[in-house]
């Protein structure tokens, strides 16, 4: 393989929209987007790629990769080794077109698997690789995307479920049948959501301190709120279900996925996206600190898909610091395990 001879990088995200043809205001600055080409030198090989991370985690992605096999090899392999000495993780490539199996192979990628075809984001790229800075063997979770702005936790839940044991598949008829079972004005809060799991399949516990203070900013009237939590408090007792009302911190989160358990974490989304929102995310593999995340949103208006969503690799701290919500804060924590 050709050494890198000639490499330019561009930054500024305005200037890669019009360098690739992308839509304006497309590319969010937030995701430190860097067009990276090779081969300015007449005869020199020729390639350029698109990389861009979603902030709070351990991965970068390269896509829009284009260029021929030669320069395409030498700028990956030397993008992937530059992201590592860096601190990532992993890096992801996105193959459209499915045409890079080999030379991904060669550099050391696996394959992702795809996911679950569902909302934005899960049409493409037909094809993705990862690869690890360190081998990481683990079964990677099935990936489904939530096909509304609003069912993260029956999406984040279906999910858990599939990469646990298996079992039905996921798709919107149960996404929308859990949402409507556990749904409580603004979400699906761990109380109801608990209640929807197949407690035949899986042994479950819950964590929950959003009921030990009053809210003094409730994102619903508090009436309507003591009101759909008397029911839920009612049948979690009336299903033997045990909630503990305190935080389940993050080496306790870290000793339920080494043994085998999956996660689900109430967060802010404000460190991935900007914005603060609570949201559920689905945590089920971990090795020295860095845990792997499912997060069933992907901000495609940014260029996002269900690559940047599978498999994220967060720094414990990382997801110790997302994983509340509220004024006063509270953590939410749903823990599936073999029954």
């Amino acid at each position: 393989m050709s050494p890198v001879r000639t490499a330019a990088v561009t930054e500024n995200p305005r200037e890669i929209e019009a360098r690739l043809g992308l839509p304006a205001e497309s590319l969010d600055a937030r995701y430190a987007p860097e067009l990276h080409s090779l081969g300015d030198e007449p005869g020199a090989p020729g390639a350029w790629l698109l990389e861009s991370g979603r902030p709070g985690t351990l991965s970068r992605k390269f896509s829009r990769v284009e260029g021929d096999p030669e320069g395409i090899a030498a700028l990956i392999a030397d993008r992937a080794r530059i992201c590592f000495e860096n601190g990532a993780v992993s890096v992801k490539w996105e193959d459209p077109g499915s045409a890079w199996a080999e030379l991904a192979a060669e550099l050391g990628f696996e394959r992702m698997p795809a996911p679950a075809v569902s909302g934005p984001g899960t049409e493409a790229p037909a094809t993705a690789w990862v690869r690890y800075a360190e081998p990481w063997p683990h079964t990677a979770a099935p990936y489904y995307r939530q096909t509304t702005d609003f069912s993260c936790g029956p999406a984040s839940l279906l999910m858990a479920e599939a990469h646990r044991r298996g079992g039905p598949s996921m798709n919107r008829e149960r996404e929308r049948a859990i949402w409507r079972r556990a749904t409580r004005f603004t979400g699906c809060g761990v109380w109801a959501l608990a209640l929807q799991v197949d407690r035949d399949r899986f042994a479950m516990r819950a964590y929950d301190t959003e009921f030990l203070a009053p809210q003094l900013n409730p994102m619903e009237p508090r009436d309507a709120r003591a009101f759909a939590n008397e029911e839920d408090v009612r049948l979690v007792a009336e299903a033997g279900i045990e909630i503990e009302q305190r935080v389940f911190g993050i080496a306790e989160i870290i000793a339920a996925i080494d043994r085998g358990s999956r996660v689900l974490v109430l967060v802010d989304e404000a460190r991935f996206h900007g914005e603060p929102v609570p949201h559920w995310v689905m945590a089920h593999a971990h090795r020295d600190g860095v845990l792997l995340v499912n997060d069933p949103w992907a901000e495609t208006a940014h260029g996002e898909s269900w690559v940047d969503a599978s498999d994220i690799p967060m720094a414990a701290a990382e997801l110790d610091a997302m994983a509340w919500w509220g004024d006063p804060r509270y953590r939410s924590v749903l823990v599936l395990s073999e029954p």
